[in-house]
């Protein structure tokens, strides 16, 4: 599997996820937030030397993060976020018993932001 290529894909998905679905009065959950999380997160990963899938694993989980609360607001938004993000991963052929690595990373990642 090409996970840089994957990885791609969900960046450019979940960027225009965020332009589709703009909400103005959101100043914390956007898209920023999700770019300079990535940023923050790239330097942990790079200490860490993460290999392609683990890397990709935890980079999905912070693009997809806040996807949720544009449809579904802010409650419940990090069930509809790992819902979204499910739902690209499956469409996009990666493999079933991966995706719950994403989500079980979604949960982890949530609780630290």
């Amino acid at each position: 599997m090409n996970y840089q290529e994957l990885l791609k894909k969900v960046s450019e998905y979940v960027v225009q996820f965020f332009l589709e679905h703009t909400h103005e009065h959101l100043y914390y959950h956007n898209l920023t937030h999700t770019v300079k999380i990535l940023e923050a997160a790239n330097k942990i990963i790079a200490h860490y030397h993460l290999d392609d899938r683990d890397y990709f694993i935890v980079s999905a989980a912070i693009w997809f993060h806040d996807t949720g609360i544009l449809i579904a607001g802010l409650e419940n938004h990090e069930v509809k976020s790992a819902e979204i993000a499910e739902n690209f991963l499956k469409n996009s052929k990666f493999e079933k018993y991966k995706i719950c690595y994403v989500n079980n990373s979604y949960r982890l990642i949530i609780l630290f932001l």
